[in-house]
Formats: C-alpha cells, structure tokens, sequence
C-alpha cells in the first residue's frame, strides 16, 4: 500500500484533481528537497532573527552556538522547537524553507504571531477580519478531506492508487465512525473516535473492496500516543485499513471576514 512508518504521500489538491504528489516526514512538515542531501546529512534549522528577539531562550542558544543548528533528523528539530517554547514563553515552530532562498537550512525556527481569534483586528471596520484559531483549523481540514460524502477528492485518488482500480469502477463513500476502544498493557481502558470510514465499493459487484478507518490532523496538530496504539489493534482487522492523514492549509487565506446583520421584526 502507498507509505510507510516512516513516510506518506502527500497529493496537493487544485479544485478536484492532484497536482503534485512528493514524499513529507509522517508529521507533515516539508524538509527541503535535495537530490544530493541523504538520510545520513544533518536537519539543518536556522534561528531566525524574530524568533531570538521574541524568545528568550532561543536567542540564548543563537548567541552561544550561533544562528544555525544541526540535529540528526527534522523530529529533533521540533523536539528542539517545543523546548524552547516551553523555556522561552514565547511559541516558536518550524516553517518550510522556500525553494527560491538560497540557503542551506532545511527549515527556519520563527515565532508563532499574535492570533486575533476571539476579536477582530480592527472592530472599527465594516467586515471584521479574524484569524482562524487552533480548533477552526481542525475543522476546516476535515472538511477538505470528508467532503463531499461520496467520492472526497484526497481519499478517492489514495483508494484508488492503493486498490489499483480505475476511478469509473470505483465508489468510495464515507459513513460515520464507531467509536474504538481496548485495553492498554496498564490494564487501563482507552478510546479512539475516528473522524470518518471510507468503504471503498466496486461499481460493477456492489461489493465492499475496503474499509478505511480515518484520524485527521491539521497543521501541527500531533496523534496522541493511545490513538497510535488503538489505530495499529484496528489496522490488524480483516479488509481494514487505517488512514492518518495530515492536512496542510498553510497556503489557505490567513483570516477571514464577517459582517453580522440582525434581521429586524
């Protein structure tokens, strides 16, 4: 099947049809593609100025050991990014190196900005503009992936590579999840609720090919470890495979504008 442990397929999407297909890290990120970098050539990250003046600890380590850090891989890199937003106060993340920046970072180390979530950036205007937040980024991924409900573009073109059969003769339909629970090594009982099931259905027989169970994640967004290990109990289940699909909305609008009208009686 398409992917691995290690490593999925990432399909970018322009109206319905896939327009790239390139390989990212299982958490989504984009390392910079180099036909001369191998596995065994340091994660290069570069501090960026912003987020040494914001982060206390961050411009700590660039004063010591400079600007730019080696780690073993890009987990490494963000281990490092979570640690220093929890010593420095301030969020740092990792974000995609450019192809046009001529550097030899695979990726920088910035800030996360000031969000206008819950008020809008100027409540003078006529259309409030917000910023999505955490919770609206989730949402506005897994509606990208679930919909619509029969034959969702991202799932369809994955079904369709993994079961080899051409998209005439191929139905795939969403239903609503049950709920997956089982017993830890603990002895603690843990749950897993799927944010949808593909069944996957040959036009020509009406017969069920494939079930996909599906957890969707978006942005940085991470997979707790329970659901790592109820997802690998339900993957060994007959004619059931399980999906973690990671959506990327970096390139969607950054805000988004209201205008509240109340309807008089």
């Amino acid at each position: 099947m398409p992917g691995d442990d290690d490593q999925t397929n990432l399909f970018q999407f322009d109206d319905e049809e896939p327009i790239e297909a390139s390989g990212r890290q299982a958490d989504g990120r984009t390392e910079r593609a180099s036909s001369d970098r191998s596995s065994q050539d340091p994660f290069v990250l570069e501090l960026k100025t912003s987020a040494c003046e914001r982060n206390a600890a961050v411009g700590a380590i660039a004063a010591e050991e400079g600007r730019r850090l080696e780690f073993g891989s890009r987990q490494e890199a963000a281990a490092f990014a979570d640690e220093m937003t929890t010593d420095g106060g301030v969020r740092v993340r990792l974000q995609a190196v450019a192809p046009q920046d001529e550097t030899r970072a695979d990726a920088y180390l910035i800030p996360r900005p000031v969000r206008y979530r819950d008020e809008p950036i100027d409540p003078d205007a006529t259309t409030w503009a917000f910023q999505p937040g955490a919770n609206q980024y989730g949402a506005i991924g897994q509606a990208l992936v679930t919909t619509p409900r029969t034959n969702p573009p991202a799932l369809s073109y994955f079904v369709r590579r993994d079961l080899g059969i051409d998209g005439a003769d191929l139905t795939v339909r969403l239903r609503d999840p049950d709920a997956v629970t089982m017993r830890l090594a603990d002895g603690t009982k843990a749950r897993w609720d799927p944010d949808a099931v593909a069944e996957a259905r040959r036009e020509s027989t009406g017969a069920t090919l494939r079930t996909y169970v599906v957890e969707i994640k978006t942005g940085d967004a991470s997979f707790e470890r329970e659901q790592r290990a109820i997802m690998e109990r339900k993957a060994t289940a007959p004619n059931v495979s399980v999906l973690q699909v990671r959506v990327e909305v970096d390139d969607l609008p950054d805000e988004y504008g209201v205008r509240i009208r109340e309807v008089a009686p």
